[in-house]
């Protein structure tokens, strides 16, 4: 219990300083898909926000997400869309998935639909989702989707907006796009806000760094932190 207070509470903290919504902070939902409800586990890397604006970003769905049927996820078959955007900042596979962790521990797993391609591929092809990614990962997930699905997928195409480039959700197919200067604004269709990169990648390096204190504040050698 004092683990899932702490998160709603340092979640809520970091979304109001940073601001990455172009809408108000405090009424975008934050949700921890991790493999038991209310605890920590070793596995735990996803997260799922909705903006008020209607875009759902999903997080580094790894190995605690149970592929695109996860009931967990938005339906894909909503005429809003499933999940609109997978962001993968970087190519671990606890971030992109190989197996799934079917309890705490990590200690029993099963295999995904498509073991070789992995976990966010699959997911982003079925929920025609926008894949966000860093670096050289953009061929990567090309390739991986295409093994999905049998067609290759497209770079996501942007509309030039002043200096920033806005891509549009919900979308007929996945597609890739690569974060490098500038700016990404995703907005969901008839609204003029949305969520935007890099400040919202700067909101994720703050929440894992949250992350990383209450997990050092729920150690055992800590108890004196929560008295």
């Amino acid at each position: 219990m004092v683990r899932t207070k702490s998160l709603v509470s340092l979640l809520l903290f970091s979304t109001i300083i940073l601001g990455w919504s172009s809408a108000h902070a405090q009424n975008v939902t934050i949700t921890p898909i991790g493999s038991q409800q209310g605890e920590f586990c070793i596995g735990d890397r996803a997260l799922l926000f909705v903006d008020p604006t209607g875009v759902r970003i999903l997080i580094a769905p790894g190995r605690t997400v149970n592929g695109s049927g996860d009931p967990r996820l938005p339906n894909p078959s909503d005429p809003s869309g499933g999940v609109h955007v997978v962001l993968i900042d970087h190519p671990h596979v606890d971030h992109i998935g190989d197996v799934f962790f079917s309890n705490c521990a990590g200690t029993t797993t099963t295999p995904f639909k498509f073991p070789s391609a992995g976990n966010a591929p699959e997911i982003a092809s079925v929920h025609n989702s926008a894949v966000l990614v860093g670096g050289e990962q953009a061929s990567f997930f090309t390739q991986k989707i295409k093994d999905v699905s049998g067609t290759a997928p497209v770079s996501c195409p942007t509309i030039p907006v002043g200096v920033d480039n806005v891509l549009s959700v919900p979308r007929t197919s996945p597609c890739v796009v690569t974060i490098r200067g500038g700016t990404i604004t995703v907005s969901f269709k008839g609204q003029t806000q949305g969520v935007k990169t890099p400040p919202f990648l700067r909101f994720i390096l703050l929440v894992r760094l949250l992350l990383r204190l209450i997990l050092w504040m729920e150690s055992p050698g800590r108890a004196w932190l929560r008295a």
